[in-house]
């Protein structure tokens, strides 16, 4: 998929929750210091990327935590409950939690739309969170991914499918400008939460769990061309 196509699609997600931005060079130093606390390997194979593709970004992810919001439906005596975070990593938690307070790194797009910024973290077509900044506001998205499998909703009663994008409220999106010219690098600290969604699973007496994720993350991209 080209970067024209990947533009087109993105525009085209509902984005339905909306917050305001906040205009706050403090971000900078937020960005710096969370780079600093990364494993000197992925620092060093991030100024690699960077090098290499200016276009891409990096976003630190400083907390993620999937919050299980049907716990008293667990099985405690009987299975895992799986759960699946932004970089599609499968993890196994008895107690239906999965806290993660270190810092990792996750790739981040922008691109640029006439007036409007488009951020893609975590994932460019089939997963991922995604911020479109326009007006002094912005409005974002989580989006989850299952190739084979059809277990995703968004409400009890909606059809299960294998694609789901779930609103999500942007309580906190600080930047470090709004001047999207071509070439500016801008950055940004985000406090992030979806709307609760629905994942088949076992280990519960209805067999999903619902959940709602929570994430904590700065940012650092390039302002690429205007896109058509």
């Amino acid at each position: 998929m080209n970067r024209v196509k990947l533009i087109q699609l993105l525009l085209l997600i509902p984005l339905l929750n909306y917050g305001q931005l906040k205009v706050n060079n403090a971000v900078i130093k937020k960005y710096e210091n969370a780079f600093n606390k990364l494993k000197l390997a992925d620092q060093q194979a991030i100024n690699q990327q960077r090098e290499k593709e200016e276009q891409f970004g990096f976003s630190v992810v400083t907390f993620f935590k999937i919050d299980t919001l049907n716990s008293e439906d667990i099985i405690h005596n009987n299975s895992f409950v799986v759960i699946e975070d932004l970089n599609s990593k499968i993890t196994s938690s008895r107690d239906s939690k999965e806290e993660q307070s270190s810092y990792t790194p996750v790739v981040t797009l922008a691109t640029l739309q006439n007036d409007t910024l488009l951020l893609s973290i975590g994932g460019f077509f089939l997963e991922g969170i995604i911020h479109k900044i326009y007006f002094g506001n912005v409005s974002s998205s989580y989006k989850e991914y299952f190739k084979y499998d059809s277990i995703l909703r968004l409400h009890l009663n909606d059809p299960k499918v294998s694609a789901l994008i779930v609103p999500a409220k942007t309580k906190v999106f600080a930047i470090s400008s709004l001047d999207f010219k071509p070439g500016t690098t801008i950055y940004g600290e985000v406090e992030l939460e979806t709307d609760p969604y629905y994942t088949d699973a076992f280990g519960f007496k209805n067999n999903y769990i619902k959940k709602r994720l929570r994430y904590n993350y700065v940012f650092k991209v390039r302002v690429p061309k205007n896109s058509t």
